[in-house]
């Protein structure tokens, strides 16, 4: 099942740690998701804080996909869904970005092209 990372901002005196844990409760609550852990960066020197959410998607993701003639186009918009799913639960959390991970590249979420997305859960 594919994974997927994303990188949200911490906002100014925030509990990262406690954020990291209560963002990935959340998420691997979410049905599409068959599990999730999340890392708070507390070691940077330089800009905000960041949190590191990695999820592996959920067998229900993949099985609306897999009965489509065009698979690859239902998968990266279920994969485009989830992730702002997951970019909605940062925000209610005052976490701001929202960038995911295509390749060696951190693109944000809601400008990420179908090929990224693809790229982004080894689809692409």
């Amino acid at each position: 099942m594919p994974d997927l990372a994303l990188h949200f901002t911490v906002p100014a005196g925030a509990d990262a740690r406690a954020l990291a844990d209560a963002l990935a409760e959340q998420v691997a609550a979410l049905p599409e998701v068959a599990a999730a852990r999340a890392h708070a960066d507390t070691t940077r020197a330089i800009g905000p804080q960041e949190i590191t959410v990695m999820l592996t998607t959920g067998k229900e993701l993949l099985t609306a996909a897999a009965g489509a003639a065009t698979a690859g186009v239902v998968l990266v918009k279920a994969v485009r869904e989830l992730m702002e799913q997951v970019k909605a639960l940062a925000a209610a959390r005052g976490m701001g970005g929202g960038r995911v991970e295509a390749g060696m590249r951190q693109v944000p979420i809601e400008s990420a092209t179908d090929e990224e997305v693809g790229e982004a859960v080894g689809a692409g």
